[in-house]
C-alpha cells in the first residue's frame, strides 16, 4: 500500500463562473423589475437667494408675517388662519399672479410656515417663497 501524502492529482480544480454570472445577471433583473421610485409631491417653493441679487421690479402682493409665538399678521393685522385664508382667495380672485411671501422669524414653529404653504397651494397660488434676511 502506498500512503505517500505526496500524491498529486493531474486534475485542476475549476469554478465555473458562468453558471454565478447567469444567477447575477438574474437578480439585477429582479432587483430592477421590483424596484419602485417614490418621488415626494411637496409644496414648490422658490426661495430667495440669500446673497445680494436683482431687486423685483413688481411690488410685493401679499406678505404673512408669522411672529416667534405663531401668531399671523397682514398688514399689521392680526388672523386666524382660516380668515387669513379667506382673505388669501379673495386676493387671489382678484390677482391669479399674486405673490405670497411668507415672512417668519426665526423661532416659529416649522409646522406653521408649512401649513401656510400647503394653504397657498390648495388655493391654487404657484408663486411662493419664504423672505431671509441678507448675510452679514
Amino acid at each position: 500500500m502506498n500512503f505517500s501524502r505526496n500524491h498529486k492529482s493531474d486534475t485542476d480544480v475549476k469554478i465555473e463562473l458562468t453558471s454565478l454570472i447567469d444567477v447575477m445577471f438574474l437578480l439585477l433583473i429582479f432587483f430592477l423589475i421590483t424596484t419602485t421610485f417614490v418621488t415626494n409631491q411637496g409644496i414648490q417653493v422658490q426661495l430667495p437667494r440669500a446673497s445680494a441679487g436683482a431687486i423685483s421690479e413688481q411690488p410685493v402682493d401679499f406678505t404673512i408675517t408669522v411672529d416667534q409665538y405663531g401668531q399671523l399678521f397682514f398688514e399689521n393685522e392680526k388672523y386666524t388662519q382660516e380668515s387669513l385664508a379667506d382673505k388669501l382667495k379673495n386676493a387671489f380672485k382678484e390677482n391669479i399672479d399674486l405673490i405670497v411671501i411668507i415672512q417668519a422669524d426665526e423661532e416659529a414653529q416649522h409646522g406653521i410656515i408649512v401649513g401656510l404653504l400647503d394653504m397657498a397651494k390648495n388655493i391654487g397660488i404657484e408663486r411662493l417663497a419664504i423672505a431671509t434676511a441678507a448675510e452679514e
